[in-house]
């Protein structure tokens, strides 16, 4: 059948579907159906199956994107509860557009789960429905009450709550001075970003950035430029 095939580079594309680096992802696709409800694509490597449905006319790209971003950024937990029927089935890690958790089967087997989903403008939709304990669920609607989803097809009482792992601090919580070692006092410093932090007193010549990681509420120290030493190039490399 006809292919569709993005024959030059595109970043954001070929961030997975780099023959070396990419994560499973394709460039090229089989057109497997066309038509004015939705248009079927098959991976040609992967054979991943793609469906992409018309956005309605009335509806702003730009808007329909700013709404699905501020679902992610309010939606900001790494771990969920999982609530059927009023109690609590399993926890669930969120990442990278997963949800991963493990229960008992009635055979009391333990049974992994990899759920898929994307981001909606007013919460989250699963790659495909999905039973647990006789419930079937697909869509979820955002609450920022709790930082819960809960689930909205007809007749299911499912939800997806928010929880703060043990030991979780929130970003102005970190800024401070911390003992390093016996001798040394490191001072982490808030930037006017709100979202990173400068560390002074790790390295005597050098300050270090530190990221905010919001869903477990703790810093990372990553790759970094930190300047020049006689006529050196100097890194960080964690």
């Amino acid at each position: 059948g006809p292919v569709l095939s993005f024959d030059s580079h595109n970043e954001i594309m070929h961030f997975f579907s780099d023959p070396l680096n990419g994560i499973g992802g394709d460039f090229e696709f089989t057109i497997m159906t066309a038509s004015q409800d939705k248009i079927v694509l098959s991976g040609k490597r992967t054979n991943s199956i793609v469906v992409m449905t018309p956005v309605k006319e009335e509806v702003k790209w730009s808007d329909y994107l700013a709404e699905v971003k501020s679902i992610k950024e309010h939606a900001f937990l790494g771990t969920y509860n999982l609530i059927i029927n009023d109690v609590v089935v399993t926890l669930a890690e969120q990442n990278y557009n997963t949800l991963s958790f493990s229960y008992t089967s009635e055979d009391e087997t333990i049974i992994s789960k990899v759920i898929p989903f994307i981001y909606t403008p007013t919460g989250i939709k699963l790659m495909e429905p999905f039973t647990l304990n006789g419930v079937t669920m697909e869509n979820f609607i955002y609450d920022d009450s709790d930082i819960s989803f809960k689930c909205s097809d007809i007749g299911v009482s499912v939800k997806l709550v928010g929880v703060y792992p043990a030991g979780y601090k929130f970003y102005e919580e970190i800024e401070g001075s911390y003992k390093y070692g016996d001798t040394k006092t490191v001072q982490i410093i808030a930037n006017d970003d709100n979202s990173t932090y400068t560390i002074k007193g790790l390295s005597t010549r050098y300050d270090i950035q530190a990221r905010y990681v919001r869903k477990t509420g703790s810093i990372s120290i990553q790759f970094q430029y930190l300047g020049v030493y006689s006529t050196y190039n100097m890194y960080l490399c964690p």
